[in-house]
């Protein structure tokens, strides 16, 4: 059984914020795509800024969803490298395939903070009055380019529990492991 708060909620779009003043936005993650483990935040100090920053997991203070805190100054991460672009990258508009189809598009990531792996992943589904779905981190067969392809099928996809914010979706995966 986890320890109850050890997973880290990392929403794609989220306000983060250094510890002199506001960062950015919460653009995507950097992955080693065999293991599935989280290695930098990518962070986009505006909106329309060219590439993005990438931020060492380690220096995540606080990622909680809606905002998040970043342990280093605003010069420190002005200073900081932009990711590569071979890298492994996942982000709000990461598409998530299931049988060759379009299940959603990424809309939240779940990361164990003591091995930083990916433990589920939130699938934002269904159009305009859409739904988030906790995939977990086993139903995910690779991740080609910035796509999630799921080694599932869509019966047992339609069995993922559906939540109407991925708020509602995160609660439910911490309350599971922590039961």
């Amino acid at each position: 059984m986890k320890v109850p708060g050890t997973d880290q909620h990392f929403h794609m779009g989220a306000t983060m914020y250094c510890l002199d003043g506001r960062a950015g936005i919460l653009y995507g993650l950097l992955l080693n795509g065999r293991s599935f483990k989280v290695t930098h935040m990518l962070l986009k100090r505006t909106p329309w800024a060219r590439g993005a920053i990438a931020v060492p997991l380690d220096r995540i203070v606080v990622p909680m969803g809606e905002h998040g805190v970043v342990g280093i100054t605003l010069a420190e991460l002005d200073a900081m490298e932009h990711a590569p672009e071979a890298a492994v990258r996942l982000g709000r508009d990461s598409a998530i395939e299931c049988e060759g189809r379009l299940a959603g598009v990424l809309d939240c990531v779940l990361v164990d903070r003591q091995t930083h792996g990916v433990t589920h992943v939130v699938v934002r589904g269904g159009g305009l009055l859409g739904y988030d779905r906790v995939v977990p981190a086993e139903w995910i067969g690779e991740i080609r380019g910035d796509r999630i392809i799921l080694a599932t099928t869509w019966a047992t996809l339609s069995t993922a529990e559906r939540f109407a914010t991925h708020r509602e979706a995160a609660h439910h995966v911490q309350f599971e492991l922590e039961s």
